[in-house]
């Protein structure tokens, strides 16, 4: 299944898979191939394929007691533009949020979904997501 959806800013494309009647998987967003089960609190990065980026949000979510149950990462090219999707344990507040939006770290835009509905967003106009 593949969707278009137009956003108040850009279109988003995601594809997917469903096992059975429950399971469901996420296996292409807005032309990065990745995996990903839909469901949780998501946090949803686009950045920089750099030393550090990671490093960066980890340690981020970690000092402020956010648990990371899963992560999945994707990239278009090494060095270029690429995308994290970290399922956590609890929804992350706006202020780690914001932090973490940190284009001198190389993160260009960050997005929470909480069960499949977005709960907060803080976006630039860079690479899209």
């Amino acid at each position: 299944l593949e969707v278009l959806a137009e956003g108040q800013r850009r279109p988003i494309t995601i594809s997917g898979i469903l096992f059975g009647r429950r399971r469901q998987r996420v296996v292409e967003l807005n032309g990065y191939e990745i995996e990903f089960e839909p469901t949780g609190n998501l946090l949803l990065t686009s950045h920089e394929d750099v030393p550090g980026v990671l490093g960066y949000i980890t340690t981020t979510l970690g000092e402020n007691g956010l648990n990371i149950a899963t992560s999945h990462l994707s990239r278009k090219a090494p060095g270029g533009s690429a995308i994290a999707v970290f399922s956590l344990d609890s929804p992350v507040p706006s202020n780690i949020i914001k932090k973490l939006a940190n284009r001198k770290r190389g993160i260009n835009d960050v997005k929470q979904i909480l069960y499949g509905v977005k709960i907060y967003v803080h976006e630039r106009s860079l690479p899209r997501l």
